[in-house]
């Protein structure tokens, strides 16, 4: 990757962590439920690109132990990839978005990346079911099906904060017992 490429990506996580935090002050200042979803869809926006900047370096350093020869997973380093492939009908590839869902993305690259990082911690012992409940919470209020779903509760909130908890935690830890050349 070139210096250009983590240049854009750094300034995308510093707009995106500028972007929550101001929600989230806009929701201290005034409780309404745009300013609840606007901090949460800000928040999951900053997780969104830290998670792909994982699975940019994770996919670099599979690459190049590729190319030094040394042994690696190609399943691995394909699931890291943005988009998968299916053979058509005429036997040619089609490309389309990699569809994981969120959870399972976030749970392969920070399990990966502890991997190749030898990273022996459990990060998924505490916390991580916050986590996935943020995320239920995130889904339900960004894609409302019935009219009670667009609602926030304090209880919505609070488990939010307690994910974006583990989130912090998790990245602070690999970010200090990791490579510190990983750019997140």
């Amino acid at each position: 990757m070139s210096e250009n490429f983590w240049e854009l990506r750094n300034e995308l996580v510093k707009e995106f962590e500028s972007d929550a935090k101001e929600n989230f002050l806009r929701l201290e200042k005034k409780d309404s439920e745009l300013n609840k979803r606007n901090y949460i869809r800000s928040l999951f926006c900053l997780y969104e690109i830290i998670i792909a900047n994982l699975r940019e370096s994770i996919a670099d350093r599979i690459w190049s132990k590729a190319q030094y020869g040394e042994s690696f997973d190609l399943h691995k380093f394909y699931s890291l990839m943005d988009e998968s492939a299916k053979i058509n009908q005429s036997g040619k590839i089609n490309k389309r978005p990699n569809q994981t869902p969120f959870a399972n993305m976030v749970k392969f690259v920070l399990k990966t990346y502890c991997e190749e990082f030898n990273i022996t911690e459990n990060l998924f012992s505490n916390g991580w079911s916050d986590f996935k409940e943020s995320i239920e919470i995130r889904n339900r209020v960004t894609h409302p099906k019935f009219d009670q779903e667009f609602k926030i509760s304090e209880d919505d909130l609070r488990k939010v904060e307690k994910g974006r908890e583990w989130w912090n935690l998790s990245i602070k830890f690999i970010k200090e017992n990791g490579n510190n050349k990983t750019n997140f």
